[in-house]
């Protein structure tokens, strides 16, 4: 259960009589927003063939639907790319989760964005939703709570007033320049947990709810900021001078280097699995977003960057914490 929609993704094991049957996946959602996923269904199932799941009748209930998902030729329990990354702790592991990283990214590069890839006038900003009103509420909303969470924790120096912030995103996201970039039909909510893999490597993406035309970067950029500031749970707070290192190293690279190419200051993510997994899918990601596009301008993805880092503030009253540990 999670996300922006709320629903339920069970995974169970199947019995009939005394026969084990293969695992079922099952996902509950409200009326809405079931019925809007099951129509994109169909618009990417002719793209991606066995990669997205196959549909049972649904089976409502008050104001709810269930449906079953079936995986073709599933090898062994499936889970998902978040939870390999989330078990990748030593070399191996690590390499695990690299390959299915690669596999995903290639098999959405090559059967969706390529295939629906178009140039259009796109103004970022605006594209991006940062100029609503809503974006400034939410920025000094979060803020504060982060702000107020944080209390006697800040050092006086390390503290930052939302309201200047908020001013500066504003200034920043009245830009109405707009640009010829290439839009293509794009997941709209892609992150590791909408990706799922069975045992023999297998890929599946879910949840096509938000799926619609857009910039080419977007869900590169997704899943760059949930790898860097959501499902990163083994940092410390002893490791954020380092880990603001890495963030204005890759700020600054449009393709930043692997372990072995890094600055001096940097030498810590070479020896650090920690550093150097976050860093390997980060470079992994950013080679496969810019395979696709003609040049070297990468300014809408820093944008598209700006959007979800807005996202990442986002702060949970009933954890009394952030999204991101």
């Amino acid at each position: 259960a999670g996300g922006f929609s709320g629903s339920l993704l069970l995974l169970a094991e199947g019995w009939k009589g005394a026969a084990k049957t293969e695992p079922m996946v099952h996902k509950i959602d409200r009326f809405a927003q079931m019925r809007r996923e099951l129509d994109v269904y169909h618009l990417v199932k002719d793209l991606f063939g066995k990669h997205v799941p196959t549909f049972s009748d649904p089976v409502a209930g008050e104001d709810l639907i269930g449906v079953g998902m079936e995986l073709a030729a599933m090898e062994g329990r499936p889970g998902t790319l978040q939870d390999t990354f989330e078990a990748a702790e030593e070399e191996e592991s690590v390499d695990l989760f690299l390959r299915r990283l690669d596999k995903s990214l290639a098999l959405l590069s090559e059967k969706l964005y390529r295939n629906t890839r178009e140039r259009a006038h796109v103004a970022p900003y605006r594209s991006f939703g940062l100029h609503a009103r809503k974006q400034q509420a939410r920025l000094q909303q979060n803020a504060d709570l982060v702000l107020s969470y944080l209390g006697e924790h800040l050092r006086p120096e390390a503290r930052v007033d939302p309201a200047p912030l908020a001013k500066l995103l504003g200034v920043i996201a009245r830009n109405e320049d707009a640009l010829d970039t290439e839009t293509c039909l794009g997941h709209g909510d892609l992150n590791l947990a909408n990706v799922i893999c069975d045992e023999g490597d297998n890929i599946w993406f879910i949840d096509w709810t938000h799926c619609a035309s857009q910039p080419l970067e977007l869900d590169f950029a997704k899943l760059e900021n949930d790898v860097k500031f959501v499902i990163s749970k083994h940092f410390e707070t002893d490791d954020l001078p380092r880990l603001r290192k890495l963030e204005e190293y890759l700020n600054a690279q449009r393709i930043p280097a692997g372990p072995s190419g890094l600055p001096d200051a940097l030498k810590f993510a070479k020896w650090d699995l920690r550093f150097r997994k976050l860093l390997e899918a980060v470079r992994r990601i950013r080679e496969a977003c810019f395979a696709l596009k003609e040049g070297d301008d990468w300014l809408v993805y820093r944008i598209a960057l700006l959007r979800y880092a807005l996202h990442t503030l986002s702060f949970d009253k009933r954890r009394g914490r952030g999204e991101c540990d």
